[in-house]
């Protein structure tokens, strides 16, 4: 029988996040990068601490967008709200 051990580094961090709403404001939003910004393998909008949306394949259209997560919740691109 073989055991494996996993050592995690208490310096080390499964994900980056990125607060983009101002300190003041009422709730808090903010980018989650998974591990890093740099090279993300996975990206989501966290809207007061939660996963609302996740950045992949939408499956109505099969485009590239944002997944909601949380029913209630839309997240959209700029550049798709200029083409309305």
């Amino acid at each position: 029988m073989t055991h494996w051990a996993i050592f995690e580094d208490s310096n080390m961090t499964k994900s980056e996040i990125l607060q983009i709403s101002s300190p003041d404001d009422a709730h808090t939003c903010a980018f989650e990068f998974v591990p890093h910004k740099e090279r993300p393998r996975e990206i989501y909008i966290r809207f007061d601490g939660v996963r609302i949306a996740a950045r992949g394949t939408r499956l109505a259209t099969g485009e590239p967008g944002w997944v909601p997560l949380v029913e209630g919740y839309e997240v959209t691109d700029e550049a798709a709200l200029m083409t309305k």
